[in-house]
């Protein structure tokens, strides 16, 4: 019996397509409330199904990364075994979002309408490329989708450091279980994740040696210890399990995106040293002038003061870069302005270059005369 055209049921408005093709039977609803567009969908249904019938199923088309799910992109991402759980946890947001979403897809209207809905307006660029745009394009290349998305410009950023007297001063202001990890990251330079991550098991206080494995760029390095730092690690009650702990003795808890672990901590304790700024709000509730005290650096500041301290005391960039775990030596290159001999190095270099240019101007006037 060939398809015909049906009226609908009592709870829908839709025509319905019904009838037998060369033993294919369809009941199906036409999707639309018009006659005439039923028919014609019911024709093309018609022939469809004696194509079908008659040359068989086409092959199917080969599967290209663009058909691929965000979700079993983000899977191959996270089960990479140089993944660490930083990269994981800042992932995961993506992975709530665009779950089945094919990567063909995901393209740079969807991801700014995503960061529009995920965060408030006037977060900083370097906020966003790295917890949107360096996840979602490892994620989609991974898989083999190559894209590549317009990123907001990151203006490079200004480099705070504390003086040693500002150092000192804080570090005596600071909660007895925060002293220990601010002189780390004070003699150090590690970043905040990769000191709250240390395990004894990475630390060698008789050689004086420690072991990041789980850094940002993902590649492991060794620091040393001087002996101030080994004398402060030693003190601690505990050799087992997390260097570093909390106020109750746990081990600090992985977060999203980072930081924020010993937000309060350090808010007291540049508040205790006298680094801080007092500014007035306008309550947004209220309307009315609240003072609120700033701090003056941030636990990331330690970092900059270690890199910035061993450039002013003229240890050589490559060294630094080195310590720090960077892969770009751009990112080492911020701090060399606060070399004095670097820059004494640099005037004497003009010099020289004026010297001999004189010279040869009077040798030339001499063959000329």
């Amino acid at each position: 019996m060939p398809l015909k055209v049906c009226p609908p049921h009592k709870n829908s408005k839709n025509y319905r397509i019904r009838g037998t093709v060369r033993g294919i039977r369809v009941d199906e609803s036409a999707g639309t409330d018009n006659r005439a567009a039923a028919e014609e969908l019911r024709a093309r249904r018609e022939a469809e199904l004696l194509d079908l019938a008659i040359h068989g199923r086409p092959p199917e088309k080969p599967r290209t990364p663009a058909d691929i799910t965000f979700a079993e992109a983000f899977l191959s991402y996270v089960d990479a075994p140089d993944r660490s759980n930083q990269e994981k946890l800042r992932a995961s947001p993506l992975l709530d979002h665009f779950q089945e979403t094919a990567l063909g897809l995901i393209d740079q209207l969807a991801v700014d309408a995503y960061i529009r809905g995920r965060f408030k307006p006037g977060i900083s660029a370097a906020t966003i490329n790295r917890e949107v745009y360096t996840p979602i394009t490892a994620i989609m290349r991974g898989v083999g989708y190559v894209v590549s998305f317009r990123r907001p410009k990151v203006r490079t950023p200004q480099v705070d450091y504390l003086t040693p007297d500002q150092a000192d001063r804080l570090i005596q202001a600071a909660a007895p279980h925060l002293q220990p990890l601010l002189i780390f990251l004070l003699c150090t330079g590690c970043r905040m994740s990769e000191a709250l991550n240390l395990q004894w098991s990475s630390v060698d206080l008789r050689s004086g040696r420690a072991r990041i494995v789980n850094s940002k760029n993902g590649e492991s390095r060794g620091i040393p210890l001087i002996p101030e730092l080994i004398a402060t690690l030693g003190n601690l009650p505990h050799r087992n399990g997390h260097v570093f702990r909390n106020h109750l003795g746990d081990p600090y808890a992985a977060r999203v995106g980072g930081g924020g672990h010993i937000k309060t901590g350090w808010k007291a304790a540049c508040r205790r040293a006298g680094l801080y700024h007092e500014a007035v709000i306008i309550g947004i509730k209220t309307g009315k002038p609240r003072k609120i005290v700033k701090a003056m650096f941030s636990p990331h500041d330690l970092r900059h003061t270690f890199a910035s301290w061993l450039t002013m005391r003229n240890v050589p960039i490559r060294t630094i870069q080195e310590l720090l775990g960077h892969k770009d030596i751009k990112m080492t290159q911020r701090y060399s302005h606060l070399s004095p001999d670097h820059i004494a190095e640099s005037v004497r270099e003009i010099g020289k270059n004026l010297g001999s240019r004189q010279e040869m101007a009077r040798k030339l006037l001499k063959l000329q005369g």
